[in-house]
């Protein structure tokens, strides 16, 4: 009757199955970097239309408004006005 070294030997000469446990500790991390990726693009994509809503409100804000025109015309509510069409636009309200 073989001993229990001889079985410890050949499992551990055994390659059957290997390639399932190394995609199973592997596959995991690929499925971590990928969606940090995804991640990064969302956060670099909404930081981009951050700053330029706030590029228009701040150009909104320094252009000449007309003082006899009716209604709500000053400058913040024009930059206001200007920063939430921007981000509308990007879907960010």
């Amino acid at each position: 009757m073989p001993s229990l070294a001889y079985y410890l030997r050949k499992l551990a000469r055994e390659t059957r199955g290997s390639e399932i446990a190394e995609a199973a500790a592997v596959l995991p991390l690929m499925f971590l970097i990928l969606l940090g990726i995804f991640w990064f693009g969302q956060a670099f994509s909404i930081y981009g239309a951050i700053t330029r809503a706030a590029e228009d409100g701040a150009r909104a804000a320094a252009a000449p408004y007309c003082v006899t025109c009716t209604g709500v015309n000053s400058p913040a509510a024009n930059a206001v006005t200007a920063v939430n069409t921007a981000l509308l636009a990007s879907r960010l309200d």
